[in-house]
């Protein structure tokens, strides 16, 4: 058998698989990684740069990997096995994700703007949430690194300082977008996506409003940017295989223990461990192995989401090239962020609609609103030796979320008052923005937080633990691309 299919084989089975060059009686790696989404796959972008890398990196994932042409044929349907797999003790509140290789970049919808300079220093500058431990400097060469893997398409004109600019062009604006700029030219901006533009390693942005599951492979995904991190021969993957605890030994971590496809307990051991499972399920792993510190999955939280249509009265029907097209941060200055919450908003790019009315024409835009959200004792990831899987309780959001959700239309009403307006109905808050942070929070002691500014665990100092969790808050940005470049920051700091 040829190498070559070996390599075809290990990717594209849903089965566990090995390299070839790996007697399968190996259970002693380098480096143990685990999951295979943004923050784990990043990460071992970035240590295989290393000038001496790992010579033999596992990398265990619980699901399958499901290529985009399988996807296609399914109709793209989200899939909702994941509620299965934890206790939502607030059904009320649903919590999303994806379990498959390549985790959230399947079902992600490609939109990446950084958090502002400001956002990490929330207490410094407001008085509220905490203060990261690493700067926006700190962060800046990595997010550039990130976009220029990812292919993102934006503007040279950022709220944000940017050592170098995005790769593709940005999209083009609808006609609001333009009238909203020309209002607020330091206040709204096209909004940077890995939806490709003309130019790019992958097709032009359709403008379909499917990006859930694109039907070209415009958005970028682990599988059609990341994959051949996943070809390289110090690299396996064992695909069905579910952490579900970690031995220690003191401050060191000693062994995986996964459930393989059959239910069995497999232990892998390792010389340093990344723990890249998600934001519900790495302080699930943690606090089931008995590494618990105070802040362990205490906090979840996302940022609380809200719809609105505006009906405008004398826009014409040019609409912009991808599905949102621009993002206001009109709300995130001001010494308001120190008693309510600050807000960013997306415009939508769906079709113009056309008056009932004769002689009377109008146009509809749409708009998503993210408000940031803080870290409540309240809101956390519980572990029971009765369960055999994560327990999360969510009461609520924070009461700053909640005072800016009662200004909510008078605010819009302001920033929005520079178009045609003619009314602003707000459809009331979304139920998920798919952004599950805060979990495993960054900070400088095992008191205030889980791991330290190299997202290095504090007590056991051959883990690292990866991905939104480690936000200290939920900031209004998404935070796919920050997600990314504090692993590969991550990377840089731990080699």
């Amino acid at each position: 058998m040829s190498f070559g299919w070996r390599v075809f084989h290990r990717l594209y089975t849903p089965y566990p698989i090995q390299h070839n060059y790996m007697k399968p009686t190996n259970k002693s790696f380098d480096l143990i990684i685990v999951g295979t989404g943004f923050a784990s796959t990043f990460y071992l972008t970035g240590c295989l740069k290393w000038p001496n890398p790992p010579k033999n990196i596992l990398v265990l994932e619980r699901g399958e990997f499901i290529p985009h042409s399988t996807r296609l044929k399914t109709g793209g349907k989200p899939d909702k096995t994941h509620f299965k797999q934890f206790i939502n003790v607030n059904p009320k509140k649903p919590w999303v994700f994806n379990s498959s290789f390549g985790g959230g970049s399947n079902c992600w919808w490609g939109s990446t703007p950084r958090i502002l300079p400001d956002d990490f220093k929330m207490k410094t500058n407001f008085g509220v949430g905490e203060d990261w431990p690493i700067s926006y400097d700190d962060l800046e060469p990595f997010y550039s690194e990130a976009e220029a893997i990812m292919q993102i398409a934006g503007s040279k004109d950022m709220p944000y300082p940017m050592s170098k600019e995005y790769p593709l062009p940005a999209h083009q604006f609808s006609e609001p977008d333009e009238l909203l700029k020309k209002a607020y030219p330091d206040k709204f901006y096209h909004l940077p996506t890995a939806r490709a533009t003309g130019g790019g390693k992958r097709p032009s942005c359709c403008g379909n409003s499917v990006c859930f599951l694109c039907p070209i492979n415009s958005k970028f995904t682990i599988e059609n940017g990341l994959i051949e991190t996943y070809k390289n021969s110090r690299v396996t993957t064992l695909y069905g295989h579910e952490v579900i605890g970690l031995e220690h030994n003191g401050p060191i971590v000693t062994k995986a223990i996964c459930l393989n496809q059959k239910g069995k307990e497999v232990k892998f051991s390792a010389d340093r461990f990344v723990l890249g499972a998600h934001a519900l399920f790495n302080p699930y792993i943690l606090l089931k192995s008995g590494i618990n510190l105070p802040q362990t999955g205490v906090g979840i939280c996302e940022q609380v989401g809200i719809a609105a249509t505006l009906e405008l009265d004398g826009i014409e029907k040019k609409r912009g090239i991808t599905t949102t097209t621009g993002f206001g941060i009109n709300d995130l200055y001001g010494s308001h962020r120190k008693h309510r919450a600050g807000f960013m908003y997306n415009t939508v790019n769906t079709p113009m609609a056309i008056s009932l009315t004769p002689n009377k024409p109008f146009s509809e835009l749409q708009v998503i609103v993210a408000i940031e959200d803080f870290r409540q004792a309240s809101n956390r990831v519980v572990y029971d030796p009765k369960e055999d899987k994560p327990i999360l309780q969510y009461k609520t959001h924070s009461p700053e979320a909640q005072k800016t959700l009662d200004v909510m239309q008078d605010e819009l009403e302001k920033i929005f008052s520079v178009l045609p307006l003619k009314s602003i109905k707000i459809k009331g808050m979304r139920e998920s923005e798919s952004h599950i942070q805060c979990s495993t929070p960054m900070g400088t002691t095992s008191e205030n937080s889980v791991v330290d500014a190299k997202c290095i665990h504090h007590t056991k100092r051959n883990l690292i633990v990866l991905g939104s969790g480690n936000f200290p808050t939920a900031s209004p940005p998404n935070p796919t691309i920050t997600i990314s470049a504090l692993s590969l920051y991550a990377a840089s700091h731990t080699s």
